[in-house]
């Protein structure tokens, strides 16, 4: 049977390419800004270490996916994982859970790891963000929200229904 190396983010249609793109340049040193001057970024995004992150991950792309793997996600990263034409998938920690409890693919099948550094440690947690638009009319129902949701119980709960917290 042949195994791919690699299951990346590769979709088009919204995130998926730019979340991807976006682990490979951290660790090789990409910066969104100069850190002493805020929004200035011509240096930074398009810097040296930003190039050759994105070179690796074209590099990875052609090498090491499975055949028609150009517009793929979350969920055709675990498809290829899961049945075995990718040995190694970029995903969520989110997943992980669910991956580790798999029969046929988790336990002391599998293991989990960042991704290796460059030039610097980095890793995306993935996930959205949870904000209250100032404008709202409705910003004091959207606080309770956010407070009721972000509660230890509620937050329990959400981890025995397959979600994954931050909660500490």
């Amino acid at each position: 049977k042949k195994v791919y190396g690699a299951a990346i983010f590769t979709e088009r249609g919204s995130e998926g390419i730019t979340m991807g793109v976006a682990n490979a340049l951290y660790p090789f040193g990409f910066k969104y800004e100069d850190p002493k001057k805020p929004y200035a970024m011509a240096g930074f995004v398009n810097s040296e270490d930003a190039v050759k992150g994105l070179e690796f991950y074209k590099s990875l792309y052609k090498c090491c996916t499975p055949p028609g793997y150009s517009n793929a996600y979350m969920q055709e990263g675990l498809d290829a994982f899961k049945s075995g034409q990718a040995a190694l998938q970029m995903n969520w920690f989110a997943f992980f859970p669910g991956l580790y409890k798999d029969p046929n693919v988790g336990g002391d099948k599998i293991g989990f790891f960042v991704n290796p550094p460059e030039k610097e440690k980095g890793s995306q947690l993935g996930g959205q963000g949870l904000s209250v638009v100032a404008y709202s009319p409705n910003q004091a129902e959207a606080l309770s929200y956010v407070k009721w949701f972000a509660s230890l119980d509620v937050q329990k709960k959400w981890w025995e229904l397959g979600g994954y917290t931050c909660h500490k």
